[in-house]
């Protein structure tokens, strides 16, 4: 039953966005009451942050085309980034073709994911579709491949009823008069689930739909935001591990043991040339000079971004649980004023998310040039990158942000920006261990004498 109405497969598509995006805010919020409207946009925003859809998946018992048995959620979809195709093997019409993209698609998605994403193929037939047949099937499909970058490429079988639940729990099989059709091998449609369950991001998207639009889409939900070969990404995550022991260059290595005990070189990156002046979550004006002689982390915040702010805000809150008493450290969230991101609001948004009012920790919402200017001139982030409106999820998912943490020292120097958001899980708990790290060796230093942090220019 190929889904070619465009209205109900963008109606699929809202659904699955609003259903399965990051941050689960589950607390009351014990600031002053909202208005209506107010309360309306903070509840919107709560729905668009809900990180649901995932979780829910039954982790049923699957068997892949090699014979290998998995738990489909804990093995094969936790914390990973996946595509998920249904077909079965005595399928003529929609499967040859789904396979046919999906061949295409993973040929490219080597370029920028490699092995951090995968594609689950699921028979929807699994009473009849044995391991044997789904393995005779895998190999028509010439997937094999000695390629080490190629994203792994899984055919899975398991039973009927079981498979029936996924494809329900993901919205695949409605609760209507068509139920009966559901049923039939024939009807299970075209779509592609994709998704990061460790992100909470997911949506729909249909086999037959623009190859680039259905790439540049899954690109973002998955969680990759850069144009960047996996295999010079690879290179560079070799780089920084090299580094990460360190903070030196790898030829180092054969310096004196006693050398290697000795703290790391954090390195100065630029330094921050002008003050910046926002409005606090407690409806208090503030200014970054406030924070002269502490250890800053700072962040770009979109409190309805669709997928990383939820990593972004998870690293900051660790921070705050491991040096939050600290009269020396302190974190600032920035986010662009709006009719939604008011002081209320932000207070509220601080509280569902476990900040309380005593956190040393600011949501300043700013004017959007003010924000661009510190964020790229001053922190050395990318601009915020308008998305096209064909490509956007839902009517609020209007801009990609850099979502890199930066840390300021005592002097305001830049000493170190964090991509804490990445698709591959082990990557981004990488980057917040190095942040921590460099954390708490800048609060254990010597201190020289405090000077203002606006005497010298950035030179990132």
């Amino acid at each position: 039953m190929p889904f070619h109405s465009h209205s109900f497969f963008r109606r699929l598509q809202l659904v699955s966005c609003l259903a399965a995006l990051t941050v689960a805010m589950q607390s009351k919020s014990k600031a002053e009451p909202l208005t209506e409207a107010e309360t309306e946009l903070q509840n919107a925003s709560m729905r668009l942050m809900r990180r649901s859809y995932g979780d829910k998946l039954p982790d049923i018992p699957v068997i892949d085309h090699r014979g290998n048995r998995f738990r489909l959620f804990s093995d094969l979809v936790k914390d990973k980034a996946v595509v998920i195709s249904f077909f079965y093997t005595n399928c003529e019409d929609l499967c040859p073709v789904t396979n046919g993209k999906l061949t295409q698609m993973r040929k490219e998605l080597k370029k920028t994911f490699g092995r951090s994403i995968q594609i689950l193929s699921i028979s929807v037939d699994g009473d009849h579709d044995t391991p044997e047949k789904v393995a005779r099937y895998a190999r028509s499909q010439g997937i094999e491949s000695s390629d080490p970058d190629m994203p792994e490429w899984k055919f899975l079988t398991g039973s009927s009823a079981d498979i029936f639940k996924v494809r329900e729990t993901i919205g695949l099989i409605s609760n209507d008069v068509t139920r009966s059709l559901d049923v039939k091998p024939s009807a299970h449609g075209n779509v592609l689930v994709v998704g990061n369950q460790s992100t909470g991001r997911w949506t729909l998207l249909s086999s037959i739909g623009p190859m680039q639009q259905n790439l540049e889409r899954l690109k973002r939900i998955a969680g990759w935001t850069s144009q960047v070969r996996y295999e010079d990404h690879r290179k560079s995550v070799m780089e920084a591990w090299k580094l990460n022991a360190n903070h030196q260059p790898h030829a180092a290595a054969s310096a004196p043991a006693a050398a290697a005990s000795s703290p790391a070189v954090i390195p100065v990156l630029g330094k921050i040339s002008a003050d910046l002046q926002g409005s606090e979550r407690q409806g208090r004006d503030i200014r970054l000079s406030e924070l002269k002689g502490k250890v800053t982390v700072l962040s770009h915040l979109y409190t309805v971004c669709p997928h990383g702010s939820k990593a972004v805000i998870d690293a900051m809150r660790g921070l705050n649980e491991e040096f939050g008493a600290r009269p020396d450290f302190h974190q600032m969230s920035m986010t662009v004023a709006s009719e939604r991101e008011t002081p209320t609001f932000l207070r509220n948004y601080a509280e569902a998310v476990g900040v309380t009012a005593k956190a040393p920790w600011w949501f300043v919402s700013l004017a959007r040039p003010q924000l661009a200017t510190f964020t790229t001139q001053q922190l050395g982030l990318k601009p915020a990158k308008l998305i096209p409106e064909p490509e956007r999820l839902n009517a609020l998912d209007v801009y990609e942000n850099d979502l890199s943490l930066v840390l300021l020292d005592q002097q305001g120097q830049v000493r170190g920006r964090y991509q804490v958001f990445n698709t591959d899980p082990d990557l981004g708990a990488s980057a917040v261990e190095m942040l921590r790290r460099d954390v708490r060796q800048l609060l254990n230093a010597p201190t020289a004498s405090t000077r203002p942090i606006n005497t010298a220019s950035l030179r990132p």
